[in-house]
């Protein structure tokens, strides 16, 4: 028997690391406090309340994924960063227009609510759930991440796709 390539667990498995290693940084608040101005590694973690070890490799990881740069110790957020990581006014339309992109994208993947295909699969054991169910429950996962990102929902129809009536936007 041939062994298969391992390539696609292995991108998988770099692909988890990478967003958590993105998804902590931003929930530390690092883009934040370095769209202010660049900072090095000890001074951060005092301000952010994080151990300097820890926080250093935090940063060196952001700096080989491309949202920070280190010059003679101080780290500072890449224009990508400063657009798309930061919670600041700035750069608000294009974050808001890719969400809303990602969105749809995210909503679609989980077929047309309430249609004869659902009610079918459900009733033959290839799904368990109606499709607006599993919106709702997306939604609303989603909905602390939305908020502490400073973006918002937007419009249903804006979407422009079939959607459970009883979704909570707000």
């Amino acid at each position: 028997m041939n062994t298969p390539d391992p390539a696609p667990v292995i991108d998988l498995i770099e692909a988890f690391r990478r967003s958590k290693t993105m998804f902590a940084a931003v929930a530390l608040g690092v883009f934040d406090h370095l769209e202010r101005g660049a900072a090095s590694a000890a001074s951060l973690a005092v301000d952010l309340g994080a151990q300097p070890q820890s926080i250093e490799r935090l940063l060196d990881a952001c700096v080989g994924l491309g949202f920070l740069r280190k010059d003679q110790g101080r780290y500072a957020n890449e224009t990508v960063a400063s657009t798309y990581l930061c919670r600041s006014g700035d750069h608000e339309d294009v974050k808001q227009a890719l969400f809303q992109k990602w969105l749809r994208i995210g909503l679609l993947s989980f077929g047309r609510p309430g249609t004869p295909g659902n009610r079918f699969a459900i009733e033959h054991g290839l799904k368990k759930r109606d499709s607006g169910e599993c919106m709702k429950d997306f939604i609303e996962d989603i909905r602390p991440s939305v908020r502490d990102a400073g973006l918002r929902f937007p419009r249903p129809a804006s979407l422009k796709m079939e959607l459970p009536d009883d979704i909570d936007w707000s």
